[in-house]
């Protein structure tokens, strides 16, 4: 790898999802920052709010907070998350709820199948390709007469393989893959709602500000290889059809068409990556999905992922998807991977110098978390202190107290867990009960390509 990549590696790093602004609290104070940050929190630009529920701002001990005070839609009066799929309680209208929003475990993303052959649902993350119909096998992975190289009735191809990710699929479809011409993080103004104030919520942009271009330009050098395919999509034109995965695999062009990665998929051959959707008048919808997002260098795990889009092409055949979203929410726990130790390192080896202060406190040293919550200053990079602004597990946004000082680097020195747990200590954000993370959001568009197979 290049120097200029390698920098551009640790800057995009190190400023997940702070942004170049001075820094500077001086004294050995320490402060408290909770869940609507230096500026209120709200990607709208309000600097200004009453704090409270209702406001539409989530602040500490909030799961939410969609402007009022009224029960029955989403939030409730007190500002808490009224029921929902992933609450690990079963709800009306759910057939399971095992406390998150995966598929292939057991309990799809959605809590509305159980994941059984037999149920009368094609769980495509579970493997199965039928269920419960004419000509599907007592255990719902294959379709009888496919393939025997003939096309029978109700294929759309059959090249006499079971061959998964090649033109033809192991259910006798023609492979729906589009390669990502462009994946960039999105404006600010863009995302999903996750407060439930009805605005797009993406902290990451709003923080990043101009380092946004800088990071999109890292993610630009990863180069194409990103690929989104449709598993078990019964109309080709994707006008509409209500039930399908997208899934989301490495690739890469070869003779004749794209391969598969074998590394996105797993020992059975399913994706490791997607995504419950459907596509209805030519709007994609897809999620909320617990994902690990494969984007260039960085793999990007994203909690209640989703995936929007506007189709394009024939009635027979898709062509393009544009104006693509994925939302997500980036955790705060898998951010402590990168540490002083860990950049400093990187500039060593790339003929740079990067240095991060000492932590203010004089243990151990600083992680990303810490740069994140209390800002930081390295090298040329100046990360302003952005809070996580979305609550994951249910009980209100957490608080956190931060050390500070002349010279030295903020750190995390005590978490509140949005239930007024309090843990002391340098290390209390990898406590499991912490679970809040960062709302983000990237852009793509994808076109429609072959696939030859797996490599």
């Amino acid at each position: 790898m290049s120097q200029r990549s390698l920098l551009l590696c640790v800057l995009a790093l190190a400023a997940l999802p702070g942004c170049p602004s001075s820094f500077n609290t001086g004294g050995d104070a320490e402060i408290r920052f909770d869940a609507a940050g230096l500026d209120g929190g709200r990607d709208a630009g309000m600097d200004a709010y009453m704090p409270g529920c209702g406001n539409a701002v989530i602040e500490g001990g909030e799961q939410c907070d969609d402007g009022n005070t009224a029960d029955g839609d989403g939030c409730d009066a007190m500002c808490a998350r009224e029921a929902y799929c992933g609450d690990l309680r079963r709800d009306e209208g759910e057939v399971c709820d095992d406390g998150n929003r995966a598929s292939g475990d057991g309990c799809r993303s959605d809590c509305l199948s159980n994941e059984t052959c037999g149920n009368g649902i094609v769980d495509f993350a579970a493997g199965e390709l039928c269920d419960s119909s004419p000509g599907c096998s007592a255990t719902c992975d294959a379709l009888e007469g496919c393939p025997d190289g003939t096309v029978g009735a109700g294929e759309g191809c059959d090249d006499g393989n079971m061959e998964r990710w090649d033109a033809c699929g192991n259910d006798c479809q023609e492979t729906v893959t589009f390669a990502l011409e462009m994946t960039e993080f999105a404006p600010a103004a863009e995302g999903c709602d996750y407060s439930g104030d009805g605005m797009p919520d993406n902290r990451f942009s709003r923080a990043a500000g101009t380092t946004l271009n800088l990071i999109n330009d890292f993610l630009g050098m990863g180069g194409p290889g990103l690929l989104i395919s449709m598993l078990g999509l019964d109309d080709p034109g994707m006008v509409n059809d209500g039930s399908f995965r997208a899934a989301w695999l490495q690739g890469g062009m070869g003779a004749g068409g794209y391969t598969i990665d074998m590394g996105s998929l797993n020992p059975d051959g399913t994706p490791l990556t997607s995504l419950e959707s459907s596509v209805t008048a030519r709007a994609l919808d897809g999620g909320p999905e617990d994902i690990e997002f494969p984007i260039a260098f960085l793999p990007l795990t994203l909690r209640d992922a989703y995936v929007r889009g506007t189709t394009a092409g024939t009635a027979a055949r898709v062509a393009s998807i544009q104006d693509g979203l994925v939302c997500g929410v980036v955790p705060l726990t898998p951010l402590t991977f990168l540490n002083e130790s860990l950049i400093e390192g990187f500039g060593g080896g790339g003929g740079f110098m990067i240095e991060v202060d000492p932590p203010c406190d004089g243990t151990a040293e600083s992680t990303l978390v810490d740069w994140l919550i209390g800002g930081a200053r390295i090298s040329i990079i100046n990360i302003r202190a952005t809070p996580p602004d979305v609550d994951l597990d249910g009980d209100g946004l957490e608080t956190f107290e931060v050390a500070t000082g002349d010279g030295c680097q903020p750190v995390v020195t005590a978490c509140i867990d949005g239930d007024g747990t309090r843990v002391e200590g340098r290390n209390c954000y990898d406590d499991p009960r912490f679970q809040d993370g960062y709302s983000a959001a990237l852009n793509f568009v994808g076109t429609r390509v072959d696939t030859i197979g797996t490599r």
